[in-house]
């Protein structure tokens, strides 16, 4: 008997092993760790999103969660700069009992959909929500009619530890009481907001219905990470943006300015973008950050692999030297890594050439993340370190990056400029021969 198999195409294998690898580490360091999750109620009714499944996924992964949903694009219901709530179809005002008995039941509703989408999007996924916010009265408005807006007074923080140790998400409200049992409608933003900040969350997730157009820009993908004075200066050029939008982005902004580590925009009409943000480095959104993201440091034993994968397509371009998984190791002392998070994305060589001179070689990065600075932050931090050490001079030979030698200020040279060792060993043949006084 003969059996007939239909083997997956290797490429098809690589390319999963390898997003699996990317992803795995992100999952084992977020495990435990607290998001507060702000949702676009009008992503109920998305037919395209998978955001919700994708929600219980993570939080069937480890992730502890706070999810604020947004009901107020559900009723029409925005404040305005004076604190007074409108129906945006009509611009009228609405008393507080004509407005809350609508705002509870809407909400109500709202977050049965949300708990029971939750519930059976995953195995022991078991939703809870409660009356963890205590509010209190926002400032009167100023045309005398009495609202419901009310600002968060308290996140019941003693409540919800325990609660979030279970592993189910927890559904904040934005109807909370205050005093006397009277009920306030709260922004969705600041409840997110003041949850992420008093629960000492690591990430705010704004999972909204659009993408945000930073800056006049069509696309997100050249600005991934901003810091909170970008984001107030880009504020303040952009006067004539939504009021929504602006208190979203405030809201990014002065949660890292708080303490937050990170505050991230994703577009949850697109299928997979949250888990794109999350487990990988390249992200789907962008994010608001005053910690470091990309940066570069000395390279560890276990970054070997990842040094050769990226080596290897610039070893075929004849861009670099070969070197064997042998030479990475034995000096991998030499090496610098650039990294996005923890995943290596480039790399290069300091090479010894005495008291004087040292050669900055085996520069190359990663496909995915080229044309973002990272050559360049890799050639800054090689001249940093050989400054430290006390060398004179810097040298490098490129086939294809010249460019970014003399963006950081190497000159063309000679090879008999080169130190006599370099000269000998080295076969100059198309190869430019860059230069860099250290002192």
């Amino acid at each position: 008997m003969t059996f007939m198999t239909n083997p997956t195409p290797a490429s098809v294998s690589s390319e999963f092993a390898h997003h699996l690898r990317t992803a795995l580490p992100y999952l084992a360091r977020f495990r435990n760790s607290l998001v507060v999750v702000l949702m676009d109620g009008t992503l109920l009714d998305s037919p395209d999103s998978h955001a919700l499944e994708d929600l219980a996924l993570l939080s069937q992964s480890g992730l502890r969660m706070l999810i604020v949903l947004d009901c107020a694009p559900l009723v029409g219901v925005e404040l305005t700069s004076h604190g007074e709530s409108r129906l945006n179809e009509a611009e009228q005002l609405l008393p507080e009992q004509e407005l809350l008995p609508k705002l509870e039941r809407i909400c109500a509703h709202a977050h049965s959909r949300l708990m029971m989408r939750l519930a059976t999007s995953g195995t022991q996924i078991l939703p809870v929500t409660g009356p963890f916010v205590q509010a209190e009265r926002l400032s009167s408005a100023a045309s005398g009619v009495e609202t419901c807006n009310g600002k968060v007074r308290e996140i019941c923080a003693e409540q919800l530890a325990p609660i979030l140790e279970t592993g189910g998400p927890v559904l904040l409200p934005t109807l909370a009481h205050g005093e006397k049992g009277r009920l306030w409608w709260l922004e969705a933003e600041e409840v997110a907001l003041e949850a992420a900040v008093r629960m000492r969350a690591q990430k705010l997730i704004l999972l909204q219905s659009t993408v945000l157009h930073w800056q006049g820009d069509t696309s997100t993908q050249e600005t991934k990470a901003l810091t909170a004075n970008e984001v107030r200066r880009g504020m303040a050029a952009h006067p004539d943006w939504p009021a929504v939008q602006q208190r979203r982005v405030l809201a990014m902004a002065q949660a890292c300015e708080r303490g937050v580590e990170r505050a991230q925009w994703v577009d949850g009409t697109q299928d997979g973008s949250l888990l794109q943000e999350l487990l990988t480095s390249e992200g789907a959104g962008w994010m608001v950050t005053d910690r470091d993201y990309q940066r570069v440091r000395s390279a560890r034993l276990s970054d070997a692999a990842e040094i050769l994968r990226i080596l290897q397509p610039a070893f075929q371009q004849a861009a670099v030297v070969q070197r064997t998984a042998e030479c990475v190791q034995q000096h991998i002392e030499r090496f610098l890594v650039g990294c996005v998070d923890e995943e290596v994305v480039g790399c290069c060589e300091l090479v010894d050439y005495g008291s004087e001179a040292v050669e900055l070689a085996g520069l190359a990065v990663d496909e995915a993340h080229r044309n973002r600075g990272f050559g360049r932050l890799l050639v800054e931090a090689g001249v940093a370190q050989a400054m430290r050490q006390g060398r004179s001079r810097m040298f490098a030979l490129t086939t294809g990056s010249a460019h970014v030698f003399q963006y950081c200020g190497f000159q063309p040279a000679t090879p008999e400029q080169l130190p006599e060792a370099k000269r000998q060993d080295y076969d100059f043949q198309g190869s430019g021969v860059y230069l860099l006084q250290l002192r």
